[in-house]
């Protein structure tokens, strides 16, 4: 995932700019954060139409509760594909005790 960061520019942007005295660390985790941020956070879309037919399948869920349950299913599936597109023609390792 860094080298695809790397590779769209992430490591490039005003961002990482603003603060020269970052570690190597702590610069790859910027980059990382903001290419999810960009990949999976920004691309979920919600509507009250989905939340509502959430809720009729759900009887007392919140609409505050339906749309972060649905949140993080669309979150997944897009990181799902991400990784998949990633791992085409490389082996990847996973660290989940970084997640």
């Amino acid at each position: 995932m860094l080298e695809a960061a790397k590779k769209e520019g992430y490591d490039k942007r005003d961002l990482l700019k603003k603060h020269p005295s970052l570690n190597r660390v702590e610069r790859e985790t910027l980059m990382l954060r903001a290419y999810l941020m960009d990949h999976i956070s920004h691309k979920v879309s919600m509507t009250d139409k989905m939340i509502a037919s959430y809720r009729r399948q759900h009887p007392g869920m919140t609409p505050k509760q339906a749309r972060e349950i649905l949140t993080a299913r669309q979150q997944k599936k897009l990181f799902q594909s991400l990784m998949k597109r990633l791992k085409q023609g490389r082996t990847i390792q996973m660290y989940p005790e970084n997640l």
